[in-house]
């Protein structure tokens, strides 16, 4: 399960986003604790499952486990176990079949331009297959879908617990009615499969209209169903109308309980869920021990010791249901700080007012007559005219009717000394930056008490946006997409799934802040060399400390930690900060670098190669420097970046050292593979020197 959650978290949101059902099934009898190597089998499949979500348009992704037989060999268990990744996609002739496995083989040149990469990925999946003893093979029909397989031997964990949850239901649930609703046939297969466990009177329905007949002629003959599982997104009438029309029936009598089944991150469609009454709400793709607890306890309105206990991804949404609609006054300096905080906070339905001082914040609480105007205030430390200490001083001195308002003071200065300053000082808690959007949940749920009146207004005005949202029609030229804030899939310098993860998702905004960040810091380089020539040492620190703070929160965590050293030193008043200066230099400028690609178009492979037969040398050291980032952190990625600088390279003089780079990939040695791409870049820079010379 650890293993499978995992891929769930890593590839759900990219098939929502691609309009596809993304599909989890592990076949009866398959254990849930084996001895083997979690992480590789994980890569293995998130690469399968990544190239398939890329390759398929419509219809699903299905991962499929089941066991293949299971031996008795020297007093331990063995199963063979055969994963298997099925899409619905754009499928494979039998011509790309035969490549498909070969080192850094291309399937076909125009698939890579439309869906950007190739899968090459695939070559280090066999690898780790075998490695395991086992092997990898694909099934693929042209425009049908392609279905990639492995299967290997793992030992049992002779202390698995044995005791299933399905044991606690079973027995209470035999001939249950339950309606499956789900317009994709395997989806709906899928669940009626995990349920079966419980000994259910399982019906199916193919969309929100079939379903509603089949609940009346269930009614009128006097069998009616107790739970009807209903798929949100369904062409035609969706869950949530569907569920309301069956509430407001006159017919559908005993109303049943219904839960709903709907996407990672769509919150709003969990919003409505739980207006229209609904007893509970599943996210795609369904785990069946998730499943089967959901619809034991709905039907039951059982409470299981231990086993029952919220998961703590439901307490936290439960959490902040509870305080949706709270206002919160944050005071901070750094306007990008002030954007990603705000984001951070508005996407899950908290009102932010900012102050972009602690004067401000002062003047604001003081002034305020309306002692439920603020829930809370999040206080950052360094700040012009007023820091957030002498702030909150003021505040708690101060005869006012929010002088007694919880203060949570926000700052990079992780340290216990800074907390127990900030504690003595009147404040309520501490929340480091950058800050992490969980914390952050926590620390709103524990300080801001619930308000139901607040909650309910902007629950409408939500639901309102939701609706609006969902009737605009997507854009989808490359042009559209462009003016919406293009985001390649990675960007050196910068982890973007953290990044976009502190902004909900909110791709446009990233991209925004990104641009903003360039242009006030395109200069803080030659800043920070003249303000330690001219010994301005604390000038220097709150520069330092500013691009520290704005490079956290957007996930450069490189050049964070760069800045941290530098703010540091310039603290310290330290007469030798040239190393600091340099680490610093390096890792804004790759930051900058990156940012000015957003702004560009990204060209072809062959656009490498100029009208007079030279290369373009910004690009290739582009690729080489996104390489270099992605040979320890992404090896597929860096399988796809290899064969593309192969296709650059192509014929010039450092053709030889990129086949070196393929055979150090090949064999894991990523220390060999970094040196060499040093080797490229040197040779073809050196090139460039002597030609611009002559």
């Amino acid at each position: 399960d650890d293993v499978l959650d995992n891929l769930r978290s890593m590839v759900a949101m990219k098939a929502e986003e691609q309009g596809i059902e993304l599909i989890f099934h592990t076949g009866r009898g398959v254990s849930n604790h084996f001895m083997g190597d979690p992480l590789r089998l994980g890569q293995v499949l998130l690469n399968l499952s990544t190239n398939a979500i890329k390759f398929t348009e419509q219809g699903h992704v299905l991962i499929n486990i089941e066991r293949v037989k299971r031996d008795k060999e020297s007093d331990k268990l063995t199963n063979m176990l055969r994963f298997s990744v099925i899409d619905t996609g754009i499928g494979l002739s039998d011509e790309q079949q035969a490549k498909l496995f070969q080192s850094f083989s291309q399937a076909d040149s125009s698939t890579t331009r439309k869906y950007g990469g190739t899968g090459l990925g695939l070559t280090i999946c066999k690898s780790i297959v075998e490695m395991m003893g086992g092997t990898i093979e694909v099934d693929s029909v042209e425009s049908k879908g392609s279905t990639f397989s492995f299967a290997i031997s793992l030992e049992m964990d002779n202390n698995e617990d044995t005791i299933s949850i399905d044991d606690l239901f079973k027995d209470r649930l035999s001939g249950t009615r339950v309606l499956v609703v789900d317009d994709n046939s395997v989806a709906r297969e899928i669940v009626s499969d995990h349920l079966s466990v419980l000994k259910l009177d399982i019906s199916e329905a193919a969309s929100g209209k079939e379903a509603l007949a089949e609940l009346k002629r269930a009614a009128q003959l006097e069998v009616p169903y107790q739970l009807v599982l209903m798929d949100w997104k369904m062409e035609g009438m969706d869950g949530i109308e569907t569920a309301m029309t069956i509430k407001e029936s006159s017919v559908i009598v005993p109303t049943p309980k219904m839960i709903m089944v709907t996407y990672y991150g769509r919150e709003e469609v969990m919003d409505r869920a739980r207006k229209v009454g609904l007893e509970g709400y599943l996210i795609k793709p369904v785990e069946q021990r998730v499943l089967v607890k959901m619809v034991g306890r709905v039907l039951t309105n059982a409470t299981i010791e231990a086993e029952d206990t919220p998961s703590p991804e439901q307490e936290m949404l439960d959490g902040l249901d509870a305080i949706r609609g709270a206002m919160v006054l944050l005071v901070e300096d750094n306007q990008i700080n002030q954007q990603v905080a705000a984001e951070m906070m508005e996407s899950i339905g908290i009102e932010v007012e900012i102050a972009a001082n602690g004067k401000q914040a002062l003047d604001r609480i003081t002034e305020e007559t309306d002692p439920d105007r603020f829930d809370l205030i999040f206080m950052d430390i360094q700040m012009p005219v007023m820091d957030g200490h002498k702030a909150t001083l003021k505040i708690r001195a101060a005869d006012a009717p929010l002088s007694k308002i919880p203060i949570v003071a926000m700052t990079a200065n992780a340290m216990e000394s800074e907390r127990d300053k900030c504690l003595e000082n009147g404040m309520n808690d501490h929340l480091a930056k950058p800050i992490d959007p969980n914390l952050l949940h926590e620390t709103l749920i524990k300080w801001i008490k619930p308000r139901n009146e607040r909650a309910k207004q902007v629950e409408q005005v939500k639901q309102e946006s939701a609706t609006e949202e969902e009737n605009k029609a997507p854009s989808s030229t490359s042009v559209e997409k462009k003016r919406d804030g293009f985001l390649p899939d990675t960007l050196p310098g910068f982890d973007l799934v953290t990044g976009l993860a502190r902004l909900a998702g909110n791709r446009k905004l990233y991209h925004d802040i990104l641009l903003n960040f360039a242009r006030d810091h395109s200069h803080s380089s030659q800043r920070i060399h003249e303000m330690f020539e001219e010994e301005e040492y604390e000038e220097g620190r709150h520069l330092a400390h500013a691009v520290k703070g704005s490079g956290g929160n957007l996930s450069a965590m490189e050049l964070y930690s760069a800045a941290t050293e530098l703010e540091n030193g310039f603290a310290a008043g330290d007469k030798d900060l040239t190393g600091e200066i340099a680490a610093f230099d390096i890792e804004l400028q790759l930051v900058l670098d990156s940012i000015s690609t957003l702004e560009q178009e990204i060209p072809e492979p062959e656009d490498a190669i100029v009208a007079d037969g030279t290369f373009d040398l910004d690009q290739i050291n582009g690729l080489i420097e996104e390489l270099e980032v992605q040979i320890s952190r992404d090896y597929g990625e860096a399988l796809e970046l290899t064969s593309r600088l192969q296709t650059l390279l192509k014929g010039s003089s450092a053709a030889v050292q990129v086949d070196q780079l393929v055979q150090c990939l090949d064999s894991f040695d990523e220390k060999g593979a970094c040196n060499v791409l040093g080797e490229i870049n040197q040779k073809l820079n050196k090139e460039e020197a002597t030609a611009t010379d002559e």
